[in-house]
């Protein structure tokens, strides 16, 4: 609705941030017939915390994603109601449950943006 009402006109071309990585890929399975292409620019995919505990030694592993989600939780309460607050909480597994789901984009080409910062 809200490329409607901007007058977009489809097919699109969908740049997407972080978390908006699933949605855009979310949207593409939903709406194939709309979407032109996509750029994930540093986007999460269903297998970041995979990918970040990785470097974890697997003893440790267990502990470091309860303390994540100690974290996570800590902080979601600080946040304002009608803020991303409710995104989170309602949505976050589910997305990437979803998407895992979902077979690979192999019909329109998807660009991948990434950078590591080195000290």
């Amino acid at each position: 609705k809200v490329l409607e009402a901007g007058k977009a006109k489809a097919p699109y071309v969908l740049v997407a941030h972080s978390m908006g990585g699933i949605y855009a890929r979310m949207f593409y399975h939903l709406y194939p017939q709309l979407v032109k292409a996509i750029v994930l620019v540093d986007a999460s995919h269903e297998r970041t915390m995979d990918s970040l505990l990785s470097f974890v030694p697997m003893p440790d592993r267990q502990m470091l994603a309860a303390y994540l989600q100690y974290i996570n939780d800590s902080t979601l309460q600080t946040y304002p109601a009608g803020s991303v607050k409710e995104e989170f909480r309602a949505n976050f597994q589910l997305n990437y449950n979803q998407i895992m789901e979902k077979p690979a984009i192999t019909k329109i080409p998807v660009y991948v943006l990434s950078s590591v910062k080195v000290a």
